[in-house]
């Protein structure tokens, strides 16, 4: 995997509940988090959770989305891109705020939003890449989530998985090095209860040191749970 161990399959997908499924089959939770993206409402959300979603990430704020993920203890990351829209979103339950799109706010709204906002769990997502992943981590981001930069079409048609891993390593390698504490190791202190609620083995330290490992494709305030 590179080093990411947190993927969604996004819902606007043929099939995409399915290899949810699947992938929840295959892998162990503490190999691997397996989410649902691009949920638009609260139908959507239930059948991910029940197709066996762990995370819910949404391209806008849906009173009902969070309101599901949060009566059945899912982690859902809203996507916002105003002060008042992160806000609202949090104020109803939402665990992590994706800013979307990242390719049009870029690292500045990032560091404005932080300023008034400190509390918020921000996740940069939508145009973020190994160009841009630094300034991203240094205007205060908690994580981001990568798509197509990360998953290009032109080594995945090729079966040159080697590549994926590859550039996954790197991009995990660039936010570690735009952190001065690094990423969190297994040795790394856990803070119950307190990462993204229903993962209180995560060993991230979220809500004290803020230090939130890289998460991919669009990612969730939970680092990879502790053995």
């Amino acid at each position: 995997t590179g080093g990411i161990d947190v993927i969604e399959g996004t819902a606007d997908t043929e099939g995409a509940l399915d290899t949810v499924g699947r992938l929840r089959g295959a892998f162990d939770r503490s190999e691997l988090l397996v989410g649902a993206g691009t949920v638009l409402d609260a139908k959507t959300a239930g059948a991910a959770l029940r197709a066996g979603a762990e995370f819910v990430v949404t391209p806008s704020f849906d009173s009902g989305v969070v309101e599901t993920c949060n009566r059945h203890g899912a982690v859902v990351v809203p996507g916002v891109m105003t002060p008042t829209e992160a806000v609202a979103a949090y104020e109803a339950g939402a665990d992590a705020l994706k800013v979307f799109p990242a390719s049009t706010l870029g690292p500045r709204h990032v560091r404005s939003l932080m300023g008034p906002l400190p509390q918020l769990p921000l996740f940069p997502t939508g145009g973020v890449s190994l160009d841009n992943v630094t300034a991203f981590i240094e205007a205060g981001a908690d994580g981001v989530g990568v798509g197509s930069s990360l998953v290009d079409s032109e080594p995945v048609a090729a079966g040159d998985y080697g590549a994926l891993t590859d550039r996954a390593a790197s991009l995990r390698d660039s936010v570690a090095s735009a952190r001065p504490s690094g990423l969190p190791t297994a040795d790394t202190p856990s803070t119950p209860n307190t990462c993204a609620h229903v993962y209180p083995d995560c060993i991230c330290g979220y809500a004290g040191s803020r230090d939130v490992p890289l998460h991919c494709a669009h990612a969730l305030a939970a680092s990879r749970l502790a053995p």
